[in-house]
């Protein structure tokens, strides 16, 4: 009798082996599937971006929401996506008070995104490749690139804008500058 109430007992612990590790394993495989789907959604966003047809619904929200938030006017043909480099702005125009103050034919914006959890924006280059730039003083003594911005209205129960920004480098590749003073 001895011998057979051994086994039985033996055969309890390892039920509850099975079922601890039956779940661990369950836990296991959800994990795995959770991954592979946010891998496999991580990289077809990446592509996606990539594509024509975002591009193209990008745009107009992008330069719609860039002029809505200045004096002046911006306007770019194309526009190429790294989600986690850079954008780079094809025949890139910024005009303010009727006149083009930036005419250029990329745009090149590369940042880090790891520097938004330290709250900062660190953007590693700026490159303008063949930028015309054409700098005018009105009559009235004010420059054209005073209208570009929108005068800033202090809100005292708005918390003021903490975050730090960084600026690598800044590069004009092949760039000409006009500049017309009609005081002189």
């Amino acid at each position: 009798m001895q011998n057979k109430e051994k086994p039985i007992e033996a055969s309890l612990p390892q039920k509850k082996d099975s079922i601890f590790s039956s779940i661990l394993q369950k836990i296991g495989r959800i994990i795995s599937v959770l991954f592979l789907l946010i891998t496999v959604s991580g990289l077809g966003l990446y592509f996606y971006v990539q594509t024509d047809s975002f591009r193209n619904w990008l745009k107009p929200i992008l330069i719609d929401g860039i002029n809505s938030s200045i004096d002046g006017k911006v306007d770019f043909e194309d526009i190429r996506i790294d989600i986690f480099k850079g954008l780079v702005f094809h025949n890139a125009v910024i005009m303010s008070a009727g006149d083009t103050v930036l005419k250029t034919t990329d745009l090149a914006v590369f940042y880090h995104l790891d520097a938004l959890f330290s709250k900062s924006i660190s953007l590693t280059s700026i490159t303008l490749d063949s930028p015309s730039f054409k700098i005018i003083r009105h009559s009235d003594s004010t420059w054209n690139i005073d209208h570009f911005l929108k005068p800033q209205i202090q809100d005292p129960n708005k918390p003021p804008f903490d975050w730090h920004i960084y600026v690598g480098l800044l590069e004009l590749c092949n760039g000409s500058i006009l500049i017309k003073d009609s005081l002189s």
